[in-house]
């Protein structure tokens, strides 16, 4: 099952409701009593890896519950996408998933953003955490 549609069977399964709407932002999740909707500006979307990563991220602020209002402070902000890029990150880009990918030879950033429909710098981010906190296979000469 391709990550797009893992994304939208998580949608589906816990509920959230999901539609477009002509946003200042790309993206956005709204959280009342309990309940998640996600609004997307699909037409501020490039291509399939930033429509992945979109969706998926937006997706992660529900699954964690890290939503925060407008005008929280700075530090509630940066947590809570912290929070969401790591939820997302562990459960569509686990680490087992990369070194499934460096055991095929897939080693460039580009190669591996590829390989999981991801954007770039999204791929760079996780492969840092991950081996920043050990949680990678050592690599196999």
């Amino acid at each position: 099952m391709r990550v797009i549609e893992k994304i939208f069977e998580e949608y589906e399964k816990n509920g959230i409701a999901l539609g477009y709407a002509n946003l200042d932002a790309i993206a956005a999740t709204v959280e009342y009593e309990g309940s998640y909707a996600v609004a997307v500006d699909y037409l501020k979307i490039k291509n399939m890896p930033d429509m992945v990563y979109y969706l998926g991220h937006e997706l992660s602020h529900c699954r964690t519950g890290a939503t925060h209002k407008l005008d929280s402070p700075f530090e509630l902000k940066i947590k809570n996408e912290f929070k969401a890029n790591k939820y997302f990150a562990l459960n569509y880009m686990p680490p087992e998933s990369f070194n499934k990918a460096f055991g095929m030879g897939l080693r460039e950033t580009f190669e591996l953003a590829e390989w999981f429909c991801m954007p770039e710098w999204f791929v760079a981010k996780t492969w840092e955490y991950y081996s920043d906190n050990g949680l990678l296979a050592p690599a196999k000469d």
